[in-house]
């Protein structure tokens, strides 16, 4: 870091956050959504919850997202009747 970016507390914090924060690896997120499926005994919202929560990771941006969330919940929920 220069003594002029040391001068500015954003400059800064951005930084730390990336030297300490953890890179995702967006393979392996995909594959953790890919896999993800809805447990016995969890509600449609909790699984859609995760799903979501999930996504966030994965790198996927507009309208590719919402279909990856979309064929996630056909694909992995138990009941679909």
């Amino acid at each position: 870091m220069t003594e002029a970016e040391s001068t500015s507390f954003e400059t800064v914090l951005d930084k730390f956050d990336h030297y300490f924060k953890p890179h995702t690896s967006v393979i392996y997120e995909r594959a953790r959504l890919n896999q993800r499926t809805q447990q016995q005994g969890e509600t449609v919202e909790q699984f859609l919850s995760s799903i979501h929560e999930l996504a966030e990771n994965c790198g996927y941006t507009g309208t590719h997202k919402a279909e990856q969330i979309r064929d996630k919940i056909v694909a992995g929920i138990l009941n679909y009747r």
